[in-house]
């Protein structure tokens, strides 16, 4: 085996690799350094993986409650938004100098909020 093999085969997990990884290094002193830093460092991995505490008891259970108590906006928060956004182009309904089925169209529209405004109103009273 050549250094440059040893380069590509010392990421391997085959038992037979490791069998010649170990075969080359102990007449390579390049390869044996690589081959001893890579040992040391999985052996520093799992006497950190050891270490590591677990994490604390019902952490999962007082994460999910936080999450649900913490307030989310409604639909109707969300349609009360998207109307204070379309409220000046809706205002020009108002506007003699639109045309008039311009000007229909946005009362339209507005009366469509409207009613959508109530109706989510009234479905979130139910499920309350």
């Amino acid at each position: 085996m050549t250094c440059s093999e040893f380069d590509l085969l010392i990421v391997s997990d085959e038992p037979e690799a490791a069998v010649k990884l170990h075969d080359h290094a102990s007449g390579c002193t390049r390869c044996a350094e690589i081959l001893a830093g890579q040992a040391e460092l999985l052996r520093e991995v799992e006497t950190w993986k050891a270490s590591t505490p677990a994490p604390p008891p019902q952490l999962e259970q007082r994460i999910m409650q936080a999450a649900a108590e913490q307030t989310q906006p409604t639909r109707q928060d969300e349609a009360q938004g998207q109307e204070q956004a379309a409220a000046p182009i809706l205002a020009r309904s108002e506007d003699t100098s639109l045309a008039a089925s311009r000007a229909a169209v946005l009362i339209a529209y507005r009366d469509r909020l409207a009613f959508l405004d109530t109706t989510i109103a009234e479905i979130e009273g139910f499920l309350d």
